[in-house]
Order: C-alpha cells, then sequence, then structure tokens
C-alpha cells in the first residue's frame, strides 16, 4: 500500500493480522495507524522513515522487522512517547545509533533502550523496566530526563551528558565504566544502599547527591569542580575504592562520613588540585598520606582512627573561618612536607636567597581565631620542617601530646610553632580543664605577643615537658591558672628578658639554655 498525501489524517483501523513492507509509506505527521484489540501488524521488510502516529490498544501486538520513525511516535495502551530512532518490534526494543532522540510522555514504556553512535539524545519521561545500555566508548546521549529513572544505565565506556538534574530509584545506578559530563546538574541517588565495583569519570558534578550509605569498590575521578553531598551518610572504600581528583580541579566533600580510608585512597594530581571538606568525619582504616594538592577545610573536620594522617604537600592548606581540624582519639596528625631538595633556595623580592622550608612551616593556614586546631587525646607530631600557626586557635582536650624532629641547627625556628613575634599573627592557645598537653620529644617554640592568647581554664590543666622535650619561650608566656611541669630531663630555653610565669613545678634535673630566633 501507498499513502502519498502528506498532510491528509489517515486512520486505520485494523483487526486481525495486517501485513506491510518497504513500500508502506507514511509522508504525513498527521497520519496514524490504529491497531485495535487483538490486532497483528506485521513487518515483514523494514519500514523507514515513519513520521506518523502508531497506536496500539491492549492486546494489540506488532512483529517482525524494524520499524524507523522519522520524528513520530507511538500510542501504547495510553503511553506515548515521541521517536526519532528505531523499533524492534520482536524484542520489544528502541535503538538509538547516533544523532537519534527518544522522548517518552507518561506512563510505563516497557520496551528496552540500546544506545550506539554520537549524540543521541533522552527526553521526558524514561519509564523503562530493563537497563539503558550504552554499546562502547564511541557512544554518547544527551539526558533531559523528567522524574526518577527507574532502571540502570550500562556505560560499557560510553558518555553520557546532563542537560537536567538526573534521580535515580533506590537501586538504580550506573554499570561499567564510562565518562559523566554532569554539566554542573545534580546526580541524585536514591534511599538504599549500594556499591559501585565500575571506574566512573567526572566532569564539572554539581553535586552528587547520597541518600544512602555508599560502597566505593573502584576509581572515582572529578574533573572541573565538583561536590558529593552525603547528607551525614557513609562513602565506605572497604573495598578498593579510592577518589582522584583532577589536574587542577577541586572537589567538595559535604556532610559524609568516611570510612576506611587509608594509604593514598582520596588523592589530588597536581599543586592546582584542591579537596574541600565540610562537616565530614573522617575515618581511617590503616596510615594515610596527603601527598599533592591543598586541603580546604570549610567545617569541622574529624580524623578518626588508630593510625596516622601525614600532610606531606608541598601546597598551603587553609582552615577557614568557623572551620576545624579535630585530631580525635587514638589518631596521629603528622605534619610532614616534602618536596625536591634541588628546590630548597629561593629568592624574596630583594633577591634575598631564602630556605624554602622557612615557608613549609606555613603550610597548615588559618584564616583567623575561629579557625582552629583541636587535639583531643590525640597526638601531633611535626618533622624537622617545623610547623607554625598563626591567626588561629590551638585547642587541647584530654591527654594529648606533640612531638617533633629538629635538625641539630641551634639557631633556626623549629619543632610547633605557635605565633610569629606579632600581635597580629598571635594563634590562641587553649587547655581544657583537666587536660594535659605533653611535649613528649623535640621543641615547643612560644611566639606568642598577647597575654590574651594563652588560656588554662583551671588548676588541673597542665603543660607537660617530658625528658626529651624542650619549651622554647621567645616571648614571655603567663600560664595562669593552670601549671607547667617539666619532667628529669626536660628543657626549657628563653630568649632574652622573656620569662615563665605562673605556677611551675620542676620534677628533676632541667637544662636550661637561650634562644636566639
Amino acid at each position: 500500500m501507498k499513502f502519498f498525501k502528506r498532510f491528509l489524517l489517515i486512520s486505520l483501523l485494523c483487526q486481525g493480522p495486517i501485513y506491510c513492507s518497504s513500500d508502506f509509506n507514511f509522508s504525513g505527521r498527521s497520519n496514524i495507524i490504529r491497531l485495535q484489540s487483538g490486532s497483528n501488524f506485521i513487518v515483514g521488510t523494514e519500514l523507514t522513515g515513519f513520521n506518523g502516529k502508531l497506536i496500539k490498544d491492549p492486546n494489540a501486538t506488532i512483529s517482525g522487522s524494524n520499524i524507523t520513525f522519522d520524528q513520530g511516535s507511538i500510542e501504547d495502551n495510553g503511553n506515548k512517547f515521541s521517536l526519532n530512532c528505531q523499533f524492534n518490534p520482536g524484542s520489544n526494543q528502541v535503538v538509538l545509533d547516533g544523532e537519534k532522540t527518544f522522548k517518552g510522555k507518561r506512563g510505563n514504556i516497557l520496551s528496552s533502550l540500546n544506545v550506539s553512535g554520537l549524540n543521541n539524545r533522552l527526553e521526558g519521561q524514561i519509564q523503562i523496566n530493563s537497563d539503558i545500555e550504552l554499546q562502547d566508548q564511541n557512544t554518547s546521549v544527551t539526558c533531559v530526563v523528567q522524574g526518577c529513572v527507574p532502571c540502570n544505565f550500562v556505560l560499557n565506556g560510553g558518555t553520557l551528558f546532563l542537560e537536567e538534574d538526573l534521580k535515580f530509584v533506590d537501586d538504580k545506578f550506573f554499570s561499567g565504566s564510562g565518562v559523566l559530563k554532569l554539566n554542573k546538574r545534580k546526580l541524585r541517588l536514591g534511599s538504599r544502599e549500594l556499591t559501585c565495583s565500575s571506574p566512573l569519570y567526572f566532569d564539572e558534578a554539581q553535586d552528587i547527591e547520597l541518600n544512602s550509605n555508599f560502597h566505593l569498590a573502584e576509581t572515582w575521578t572529578f574533573s572541573g569542580e565538583s561536590v558529593i553531598e552525603g547528607h551525614g551518610k557513609i562513602l565506605d572504600f572497604a573495598d578498593a575504592g579510592e577518589i582522584v581528583i583532577e589536574r587542577g580541579s577541586s572537589l567538595l566533600m559535604r556532610g559524609l562520613v568516611l570510612e576506611n580510608v587509608s594509604e593514598n585512597n582520596i588523592k589530588c594530581l597536581d599543586c592546582c588540585s584542591t579537596l574541600s571538606l565540610q562537616n565530614v568525619t573522617w575515618i581511617q582504616s590503616g596510615n594515610y598520606s596527603f601527598t599533592i594538592g591543598a586541603i580546604e577545610v570549610v567545617d569541622k573536620l574529624c580524623l578518626k582512627g588508630n593510625s596516622t594522617f601525614a600532610y606531606q604537600s608541598a601546597q598551603t592548606s587553609t582552615v577557614w573561618a568557623n572551620g576545624k581540624i579535630v585530631v580525635d582519639r587514638g589518631m596521629t596528625f603528622s605534619f610532614d612536607p616534602i618536596y625536591n631538595s634541588n628546590y630548597s633556595l629561593t629568592h624574596d623580592i630583594a633577591g634575598t636567597a631564602i630556605n624554602r622550608w622557612d615557608w613549609a612551616r606555613d603550610f597548615l593556614c588559618f584564616e583567623d581565631g575561629t579557625a582552629a586546631l583541636e587535639l583531643k587525646g590525640s597526638t601531633l607530631h611535626v618533622t624537622s620542617t617545623g610547623l607554625k600557626i598563626k591567626k588561629g586557635t590551638f585547642r587541647v582536650r584530654e591527654k594529648s601530646y606533640i612531638t617533633s624532629e629538629l635538625d641539630g641547627d641551634f639557631h633556626i625556628e623549629e619543632g610547633f610553632i605557635l605565633g610569629n613575634n606579632s600581635s597580629s599573627d598571635d594563634a590562641r592557645c587553649e587547655i581544657d580543664g583537666g587536660a594535659i598537653l605533653e611535649v613528649t620529644s623535640g621543641a615547643f617554640s612560644y611566639k606568642n605577643m598577647q597575654s590574651t592568647s594563652w588560656l588554662m581554664f583551671n588548676d588541673q590543666s597542665k603543660l607537660s615537658i617530658a625528658n626529651g622535650g624542650k619549651l622554647k619561650l621567645h616571648q614571655t608566656l603567663d600560664v595562669g591558672d593552670g601549671i607547667a611541669s617539666f619532667a628529669d630531663g626536660g628543657r626549657l630555653a628563653r630568649a632574652s628578658g622573656k620569662s615563665l610565669e605562673g605556677s611551675v613545678h620542676i620534677l628533676g634535673s632541667v637544662y636550661y639554655e637561650i634562644c636566639y630566633n
């Protein structure tokens, strides 16, 4: 049969079998084939260029060869969708094979979707019971989807673009490796616990929203500016999962509990990459090293686990106003910036040679007095680089420890340093009632100018200098209501005219020295 009336509405009311072949031609979009209940529309050979409407009543069937739609549509039992692609009646499958579009309108569409080639589009309501599968790495599809997607995307190395937010129902997500170009759109996961065992590459993911605990068993790589919003849920790295921040990119992790962090399984790829943490509980299962890039603490970061967090990056990290790093019981925070010794010397504006180790002491920056580093029954370890805290707050809860390594040069700044011999750089020190700060080894150098920058809450607050530890006073220190004690073999070094005031307990032989810097 041939139909050539381009603008004429043609309706076929069919009962029983209807056979058609490739010479069956609809040239107008207002043309309609309607299959009544009990009818069977049989496509003998492939039907191409179909731009009309195919309406299928309940219990009607379509079988045979493929139908290629050219901006046509199917209405199945009241469910409507627009097609610019291929439909396979035998497998009940819709095929997008490059520059093709599938647009769902409403209801449950039971067909499967197979995507190949570039620049395909999924639009509207995608109510499909089987997975949407991309053929390979040469496949791309753009999603402009309404409502929640009730199926998985099987990526097979392909690329998915978002033009609108994408929301999954409870137990659905991506499988297979692939590239997700989120275009600053939101990717929202459902409320059922999931595991991801495929590597995914996220570009401009603002943001990925977790609504249940999530197990990461592969590598997620983030490019551009990205956000993971946790809503207090757990992101677990127990099964060899890792997060990688691309060169020059940033990732904000917010409202998350990170479990089984160890080694270097959250990392940046270059010095221009940034990991931002806001209201994050960071739980380590083993020692961890942050080796390159910068960290920004926007709100509370709590480090937990009986292991070491080693800061080894040669870039400056920042604790912003009202942010704080809490090093919890049993944890060690190690400040150990590492860089090539060939670059140990640089020059200031006047051309004077400066040892870059002088700058390395400032690699942990505090925006103001509301930014804090808090030891809560934990240890702060400082390598021979030294660590200087300026402007922020250093807080001690419970019994906590400072250990540091000294390089033997008597005149350099060393160990853990509070302040910078300038009132504007004073770092407030608070030792809670009943808390003890013990300098176990190395030096604690005091350079605060203002007496109000040191606070010990009561006579149960103690600064203890152990055998092998050293207190270096570049400025006068009044311990106020607290106590300073020196064990046998402890050391006290003072600059000229500076003193230790308040209640001081000497428990053995103390070595006295002069400090010059």
